[in-house]
């Protein structure tokens, strides 16, 4: 089975994750967050010696980078994995869009967890080297958690360049613009470690030991390798929730494309047979999937059609096609201006090629 979606690949790139141990996080996550995290932490580094992990890599190292991940992919299954893939013309329109004074109290989320894809982006490469492909998404009353997600071709447990990056942002930012609640977050993960390696200089001066050294250096070659491309990316992250918010009807659900046509047959044979084929195809691996953007892709092609030009092909000779950038607005509307609702204003791609903003 190919592994066209990133839960897929990261359940196929490590050996310690699979139906019993999501199971048992879980169990032990709604009873307690603290024997969680012990569970997560001692799976992970027993998998990753049984695989033979290298010496040079320390398991404080490690875990730092791997169990965030694995807590987040956990709790997207345990939500039934909601997967929304967006389509091209619709994502290169969203990254040439700002989020404006767009807040996450704005964002109406479609699934409390849910995973975006777009595909790998070749500007958006985690530390220099790995292009992010989509992000999970992790709503809560109290605070929210973004894991931009890439793939590797080292080995999960020898990792020197991450495949992932999680971000939480705290409750006191979610009404906040959305970029300054990017920017709020990723400083007080940045004060975090700075306030623990000052702490840490006290204790090892009173021959103690405090967030282990491995970590610091980690977290801030990450900070310095990846900050503006995870601002970039995050900003991806915040206009792909924006439109499931402003335009929930341009949405198609179907099964991913490579999904046996023999057995997708057999969902159309009655409730029990359809109910028995869905739950067999997810113990298959195989995910359901929401395609986002579908009208907005046709509506762009259309122009292009009525304009007689290939996507991408300039009209004339002269100079080189841009974009006029988008943006979000939280515009009042109904009885008395009382309410809010998000509108986008969208791109123009000028001087060669058809305007998006008419779509």
């Amino acid at each position: 089975m190919k592994c066209l979606y990133y839960p897929q690949y990261f359940r196929a790139s490590r050996p310690y994750y699979n139906n019993a141990f999501v199971a048992k996080f879980i169990a032990a996550r709604a009873h307690d967050q603290a024997p969680s995290h012990r569970l997560l932490m001692d799976v992970i580094w027993a998998s990753a010696q049984a695989s033979g992990v290298s010496d040079g890599v320390r398991q404080d190292q490690l875990l730092f980078a791997e169990a965030p991940i694995a807590e987040t992919l956990a709790v997207l299954e345990a939500d039934g994995t909601p997967l929304y893939d967006i389509a091209p013309a619709l994502l290169e329109a969203l990254a040439h869009s700002d989020t404006g004074d767009m807040c996450l109290a704005d964002i109406r989320s479609p699934n409390r967890t849910y995973f975006l894809h777009w595909g790998p982006q070749a500007d958006l490469a985690l530390a220099g080297a790995n292009p992010v492909e989509g992000a999970i998404v992790v709503t809560s009353e109290r605070d929210w958690r973004i894991a931009l997600v890439s793939r590797t071709s080292q080995r999960w447990c020898d990792l020197r360049e991450r495949d992932c990056f999680v971000l939480d942002l705290p409750e006191r930012v979610i009404a906040a613009p959305f970029s300054e609640a990017v920017d709020l977050a990723l400083q007080a993960e940045e004060d975090f470690f700075r306030e623990a390696e000052a702490a840490q200089a006290l204790r090892a001066s009173q021959g103690q030991t405090a967030v282990p050294v491995h970590v610091l250096e980690e977290f801030k070659t990450r900070q310095q390798l990846n900050k503006p491309i995870l601002k970039k990316a995050m900003a991806l992250v915040g206009n792909c929730m924006a439109y499931l918010t402003a335009y929930p009807d341009d949405a198609r659900f179907a099964w991913e494309a490579d999904t046996p046509e023999r057995m997708l047959a057999k969902l159309g044979h009655g409730a029990k047979e359809a109910a028995r084929t869905a739950s067999k195809l997810k113990s298959m691996g195989f995910l359901q999937v929401h395609r986002i953007g579908l009208d907005f892709q046709h509506s762009v092609e259309s122009l292009e059609d009525a304009q007689h030009l290939a996507p991408g092909q300039e009209s004339h000779t002269g100079p080189k096609p841009h974009w006029r950038r988008g943006h979000w607005r939280n515009q009042a509307w109904g009885p008395q201006m009382g309410l809010r609702k998000l509108i986008w204003m969208r791109p123009a791609r000028v001087l060669g090629g058809p305007s998006l903003s008419r779509a």
